[in-house]
């Protein structure tokens, strides 16, 4: 594990010097938010709050598995998801966290309060704050939706070229739900250092 973390600082260190030579380099938040990519491992979301719903949880870190024949996200019991293959705060693309709305824990049971303006605050192992302001929500059908309308659902959960926030959860509350409710926020500030 050491080894993998030296050899990832001795890559960033010689693509910053060979851009910083070349005189074609990029802006310095740009090439920190690459650098945090990279250096950062999976996990590093710890807690999630939204203060508007009274969202409080611990975030624990989430697989696909197969089920059934077909690949599907875990979703976390008593705590929210972050999706592993997802960005990490700071990273530059797209963070996705997954919670139950009417079983254990119901940790995203009034995600669909959410409005326009409303922040979101995820906080990092390091003790770093990050803030999301919500832009969007939509509805889309999953359960009895078609593959090709699944597939399209999921982009979503796809790596964005810019970073943005998005929290996925059933909908409605009862009975069982067939939608998946989607919230997407973007970063308002920088990242508030641990006190």
């Amino acid at each position: 594990m050491r080894r993998a973390v030296l050899v990832r600082y001795v890559l960033v260190g010689l693509l910053a010097f060979v851009v910083i030579r070349s005189g074609v380099a990029p802006r310095l938040p740009v090439l920190r938010a690459r650098a945090a990519t990279m250096l950062t491992p999976s996990g590093e979301v710890t807690n999630i709050r939204v203060p508007a719903v009274g969202i409080d949880s611990r975030v624990i870190e989430v697989r696909q598995v197969k089920r059934e024949g077909r690949m599907e996200w875990q979703v976390a019991d008593y705590a929210v998801g972050h999706h592993a293959e997802s960005g990490v705060p700071g990273g530059g693309t797209n963070i996705v966290l997954s919670g139950h709305n009417n079983i254990n824990g119901e940790v995203f049971r009034r995600l669909d309060e959410l409005k326009r303006g409303d922040i979101v605050e995820l906080e990092t192992r390091s003790g770093a704050s990050h803030r999301y302001e919500v832009k969007r929500t939509r509805l889309v059908l999953e359960d009895g939706a078609s593959r090709q309308d699944r597939l399209r659902n999921a982009r979503y959960m796809k790596r964005t070229a810019t970073e943005r926030l998005t929290l996925i959860s059933c909908w409605p509350y009862k009975p069982w739900p067939p939608y998946r409710i989607i919230v997407i926020a973007e970063p308002v500030e920088p990242a508030l250092a641990p006190t």
